[in-house]
């Protein structure tokens, strides 16, 4: 490691003497925001009750919001103006591709009526395709197979962060379900939708209520260092993580992992 930093000027060695030319790192994590992103699956249940979630993700600061279409919705207009009009600062929109027949013109054109979509996901699609446009910061990927509950928690090298605000929250709280709330496609309101576990429904509970229910919270601080396995790991402060799919109790290592820290493979 520390000769490929050397090599590639990425790093230096500096005298002991010389320490104190060099600032210390601001180590914090005190983000503004009761939740800080939110995955929502949009069907026909909960495209009813659009506007109470909007209104919701005002009051508890969610800054990204992940959409997965997974019941068909024929008025776009009126999601786009949602998100237009809401602090959302990121959105990400995963839809199925049996459900319309949008070109991939019609998918790009989503990032000029609403801005803030940064990643689109067409899937069950026919062919697999990446595209990424820097004019219009949108990256579209069409793939071939299905997502589901059962997609999540795989744990990739692709997926590695490597930034201070990433570092600082995984030396402290979980990555994955840190300042989340997910609703899924019955209305639970959840930290994940592929997790078991619900505090409420939005036909009669709001975020703020959900969130505040005792449980809600308990996976937050659970970060890297207490999971078993991953604590010895020299990736845990840059790597995800996934409670919803476990070898065995809470904190057992992400199931669909398959590095071996002991062996410095992947299997």
């Amino acid at each position: 490691y520390l000769d490929f930093l050397l090599e590639n000027d990425y790093g230096l060695f500096i005298l002991e003497t010389h320490k104190q030319s060099f600032g210390s790192i601001d180590h914090s994590y005190n983000p503004p925001r009761r939740i800080n992103n939110s995955i929502l699956e949009l069907s026909d249940l909960t495209k009813k009750h659009l506007d109470k979630i909007f209104y919701d993700y005002e009051l508890i600061g969610v800054k990204a919001l992940q959409i997965n279409l997974v019941s068909r919705i024929d008025n776009f207009k009126r999601l786009f103006t949602k998100i237009n009009y809401s602090d959302i600062e990121v959105c990400h929109l995963y839809l199925d591709s049996s459900l319309y027949n949008f070109s991939e013109k019609d998918l790009i054109s989503f990032k000029s009526n609403c801005q803030k979509f940064s990643l689109i996901v067409s899937y069950n699609d026919v062919k697999d395709k990446f595209v990424e446009s820097e004019y219009e910061s949108l990256i579209l990927m069409r793939i071939s197979e299905s997502i589901n509950k059962n997609s999540c928690g795989y744990i990739t090298k692709k997926n590695f962060r490597s930034n201070l605000d990433f570092y600082n929250e995984a030396k402290l709280f979980n990555t994955c379900l840190n300042q989340k709330v997910s609703i899924d496609a019955n209305g639970s309101i959840k930290n994940c939708p592929s997790m078991l576990e619900s505090y409420g429904n939005i036909e009669d509970v709001s975020l703020p209520e959900a969130i505040d229910r005792k449980g809600f919270k308990k996976y937050w601080s659970v970060n890297k260092d207490k999971i078993h396995v991953c604590k010895d790991c020299e990736f845990r402060y840059a790597c995800t993580d996934c409670r919803a799919h476990l070898e065995e109790n809470k904190l057992a290592k992400p199931k669909k992992c398959s590095y071996n820290p002991y062996t410095m493979k992947w299997e």
